[in-house]
């Protein structure tokens, strides 16, 4: 989940828990975020020098953004170590641990545990597949 972004308040500092993993973890991300970036600017400049389109022909194109526009963060990680380490009853006091945060909850509900059931059923499926594929190998 720490790979989920997490929407800040405007002009408000991060005064929450620091967890010097997720800091470790938020560098690889940065370094691997950076180098995907820099590939996709490359291919990009690639077909574009090669003339297989232009400029302007991607800058019309619907929908086309690319996905660095904002630096990732942890806080999402640092919000469900929190909260799937705190007893219910002091889940309320949650907005106010993380205050530079705009809705931590909401959010939390919105993005993350869609996030989480989407990456359960995807590890569900690539075992299925697997098995499957062992199985059949098997009656060979």
């Amino acid at each position: 989940m720490s790979l989920l972004p997490l929407t800040f308040k405007a002009s408000v500092p991060w005064n929450s828990v620091v967890n010097s993993d997720m800091m470790g973890f938020n560098s690889i991300v940065k370094i691997f975020h950076r180098n995907i970036r820099l590939l996709l600017e490359s291919l990009l400049l690639g077909v574009i020098l090669e003339r297989r389109t232009t400029c302007q022909t991607i800058s019309k194109a619907k929908n086309f953004t690319l996905p660095f526009h904002s630096d990732n963060n942890t806080a999402m990680g640092l919000l469900a170590t929190h909260i799937l380490s705190t007893p219910v009853i002091e889940l309320t006091v949650t907005p106010k641990t993380f205050a530079s945060c705009s809705r931590p909850l909401d959010e939390f509900a919105e993005v993350a545990i869609p996030f989480w059931e989407q990456c359960v059923r995807i590890v569900k499926q690539s075992g299925k597949v697997r098995y499957s594929t062992f199985v059949n190998v098997l009656e060979i």
